[in-house]
């Protein structure tokens, strides 16, 4: 044989054999060869996550983000504890970013300090979304991610050049003029808004806001992501739901190498998308704790993070599907953002005419099955005028541990070179 075929031949077996030996390394942690999970077929084991590129700056502003993340979560779970939601962090802090881009004075400063940007001004704001976002988009070729922002401004409205200049090349938002005496440009809003996550959010503003609309400032992400290790068995189990009761559940289940962690009696799983770039978390409370009273902590999260380790795991997760709909301003204003939705708001940076928040709404649907995740979100804030007019690592050395989500539990999409948080919720029953 021709020595360079022989060569090639002998180089390709060892890719070949290395790319293997990654996607098959459960096989060794199971006695139930049925559940082990492999490659996606539609995932190429060589393509590699693009990690998204940023400054130590950078990446402490992000951290301080899924404060806000974590915060906006238990902010709404305080009323909420024994009820299925999901929210997104990222819709809501883009949405207030561009807001805070066209605030001044205490209005700015709320805003800013309660996503965590306390130390960025309105102006610096815009470049750091845009390249957070830019990079979300791009970061893996097998998750699809879209998002968008667009502003709606009744025909009255003066809105300031500078303003305008910054949504559109630091938010990429499309900028429209509209007559809200019609109700038509809420329908106008509604399509837009559904085509942007793909149909997901049919609608997010009710016909009869029109009246007292002077402005709409909307946010739509719509993210398409495949399981690189799909489930390869789907059965009917328990769930044993916050009040006690057990369900019949579709449960995934799979055997795979997957990184886990335990800490604080909380129990965390990491599932990942496509190349890696994003994953979700499935996170299980402790056992005899009250699920009521357990919360998620950007400082429980962050230990998580520093604890997660492979292992050949077993686990077992529901499948299930959520939609929730969420009046953001007591929220809002519970974490510290108030004259923004007062007379006393000061958006002068980016409309000649007083305005204020008087809506602010957030829309978002997440679905999960054996072969990955589908979510969307979207998030309008209505302003109104203020006055008239790793290193893969062999199975047999691995530790291993079972995961099995058949009781209320915590889930956490992130973006993993920067932490950044798409969505979380929970899941008290399905």
């Amino acid at each position: 044989m021709n020595n360079k075929l022989l060569k090639f031949l002998i180089g390709l077996s060892i890719v070949l054999f290395v790319a293997v030996a990654c996607d098959y390394a459960a096989i060794d942690g199971t006695d139930n060869k049925d559940l082990v999970a492999t490659l996606s077929d539609d995932i190429d084991v060589m393509v590699q996550p693009k990690a998204i590129a940023m400054t130590a700056a950078e990446r402490n502003t992000t951290a301080h983000l899924n404060d806000f993340a974590f915060d906006f979560f238990n902010q709404i779970k305080e009323d909420r504890e024994d009820v299925n939601f999901v929210i997104s962090p990222l819709s809501a802090a883009v949405s207030l970013g561009l807001t805070a881009s066209g605030a001044a004075g205490n209005t700015a400063s709320q805003i800013l300090s309660t996503l965590g940007l306390g130390t960025m001004s309105p102006e610096t704001v815009g470049p750091y979304f845009a390249k957070l976002t830019d990079g979300l988009m791009a970061a893996d070729p097998y998750v699809q991610i879209a998002l968008a922002n667009g502003l709606w401004a009744d025909k009255s409205v003066q809105l300031k050049e500078s303003f305008k200049e910054s949504a559109a090349n630091s938010f990429a938002a499309e900028i429209s003029s509209a007559d809200f005496s019609s109700p038509e440009e809420i329908r106008i809003i509604n399509d837009w808004v559904s085509q942007k996550t793909g149909g997901l959010i049919p609608s997010v503003l009710d016909d009869e806001l029109h009246f007292h609309i002077s402005m709409a400032l909307v946010n739509a992400i719509a993210f398409r992501g495949l399981w690189r290790y799909p489930f390869p068995v789907t059965e009917k189990g328990t769930f044993q739901t916050v009040s006690g009761n057990k369900q019949t559940a579709d449960m995934m289940k799979m055997a795979c190498v997957l990184n886990y962690a335990y800490v604080n009696g909380f129990e965390f799983i990491s599932l990942p998308y496509g190349a890696g770039s994003f994953t979700m978390c499935v996170v299980l409370p402790p056992k005899l704790a009250s699920f009521k009273s357990a919360s998620i902590t950007n400082e429980l999260w962050g230990k998580a993070l520093e604890e997660l380790r492979p292992y050949n795991a077993e686990i077992q997760i529901p499948s299930f599907r959520s939609e929730y709909s969420v009046d953001l301003i007591s929220p809002l204003k519970a974490m510290g953002i108030t004259d923004a939705f007062s007379a006393t708001a000061d958006f002068s940076p980016m409309v000649a005419q007083p305005v204020y928040i008087s809506d602010a709404l957030q829309k978002t649907y997440l679905e999960v099955d054996d072969k990955g995740t589908t979510a969307a979100s979207s998030t309008v804030e209505v302003f109104t005028y203020t006055s008239p007019g790793k290193t893969s690592v062999q199975a047999e050395q691995l530790p291993k541990c079972s995961f099995y989500a058949d009781r209320p539990f915590f889930f956490v999409l992130s973006e993993q070179s920067t932490g950044a948080i798409l969505f979380v919720g929970q899941r008290t029953e399905v």
